[in-house]
């Protein structure tokens, strides 16, 4: 039930103005893919099988690491965020780089201690005036098959802790900035604090344009 309504609230792009500015304008290839893909139809004019050998199916692609999509929709969203946080932070970056560590400890042996971890996004002053405040985002496929006993609740609950056991620590103790993983599902939900970061964006933006 929560990923059928979750599928239902996705044909939301229907009711979208076609701005260019926004990248909100389809041709009509990408009009009838997209239709396809709400109902669960199979796209026209695609290979037999993916990069990986497998056969080329709807779901498959949404997952598999090595046809491009996850990354493709990864960097989607990122820049999309980052875009409209340029709207309201006075200093954005993406990807920014973390500060190598020398010789902190950490109470989680999951936290990323690599000297060239990196997060997708970083501004100053979106929660708190004059903090930094690091952004990192998960797309996810709740159609997976490793998914099949979850329920999506659980899922989105599963993934924001995963990222707040890997990052959490280190920009707290480290960076001395707060962290906020932003997780969504491929069928356009997404999990509660990401949740809160959008609606804390359009107030923001909103109090930005006077509206």
């Amino acid at each position: 039930l929560e990923e059928n309504s979750e599928k239902g609230a996705s044909s939301s792009w229907l009711s979208v103005l076609p701005l260019d500015e926004h990248g909100f304008r389809l041709n009509k290839r990408d009009f009838r893919d997209a239709v396809a893909l709400r109902y669960g139809w199979q796209l026209a004019n695609t290979p037999a099988t993916c990069v990986c050998g497998h056969d080329f199916e709807i779901e498959h692609q949404l997952c598999c690491p090595r046809g491009g999509f996850p990354t493709l929709r990864h960097n989607e969203v990122r820049d999309v965020l980052a875009r409209e946080l340029t709207e309201v932070c006075p200093a954005v970056a993406t990807e920014p780089g973390l500060q190598p560590l020398s010789g902190e400890k950490f109470l989680l042996k999951s936290v990323n201690r690599q000297d060239d971890a990196r997060l997708d996004i970083a501004a100053r002053g979106f929660w708190t005036r004059g903090e930094e405040a690091f952004f990192d985002v998960r797309v996810f496929c709740p159609d997976a098959p490793s998914y099949e006993s979850r329920t999506l609740s659980s899922l989105y609950r599963h993934h924001e802790q995963r990222k707040r056991n890997e990052y959490e620590g280190r920009i707290i103790n480290v960076e001395r900035a707060c962290f906020t993983p932003l997780v969504f599902s491929v069928h356009g939900g997404c999990g509660r604090l990401c949740s809160a970061f959008l609606k804390r964006l359009c107030q923001m933006q909103a109090d930005s344009s006077g509206g």
